[in-house]
């Protein structure tokens, strides 16, 4: 599955360069002029979880990167997809079983810190499905003293990808040449 996104390029680049003027960024650090922008789709393992505390049930989508099996986060429910697209695709490196494991591993870790946040029992959850899906960027390059770097954008929120996902998507970049 590919999710649509929302965001147009034209929208996208704006976005990107508007994030760097005026923001408080110092002046060495702040790129030059964006030179290209491109539609990039990494893979993600989405697990329908149901979570059960205190007799209530509650399912959410959790997503797990395919490239690390690192980044973890909700996923809204009102998400578009289609079945496939013509664009180029980075392929999964986490196998299906290797995600589960870890995503079993963050919720429990999650759910034991709200747990003891909240005062209240950790509950159970169970993975109701699994998928594998595609999940679109936009990737603005800009020149930086003399080297080409990029910054990402989430092409279905709008929100600039922090530096937290930057390993992913260096890892995507060297997956696509072979490596």
């Amino acid at each position: 599955m590919v999710v649509l996104s929302v965001l147009t390029e034209e929208v996208a680049k704006e976005a990107l360069s508007r994030h760097f003027e005026g923001q408080g960024i110092k002046f060495w650090r702040r790129p030059g002029k964006l030179r290209h922008v491109e539609r990039f789709f990494l893979p993600y393992h989405f697990f329908r979880v149901r979570f059960i505390t205190d007799g209530q049930k509650t399912e959410r989508t959790v997503a797990l990167d395919g490239l690390l099996g690192e980044m973890m986060f909700f996923v809204s429910d009102d998400l578009k997809s289609v079945g496939s697209m013509d664009d180029e695709f980075c392929p999964f490196l986490v196998s299906d079983d290797s995600a589960l494991e870890r995503l079993n591993d963050n919720v429990r870790w999650m759910r034991l810190e709200s747990s003891l946040r909240q005062k209240i029992s950790s509950g159970r959850r169970e993975v109701v499905r699994t998928e594998r899906v595609y999940y679109p960027y936009w990737v603005g390059y800009f020149r930086r003293r003399g080297l080409l770097d990029f910054k990402a954008l989430d092409a279905v929120s709008g929100e600039i990808q922090s530096v937290r996902m930057r390993r992913v998507f260096l890892r995507a970049f060297r997956a696509l040449q072979g490596e």
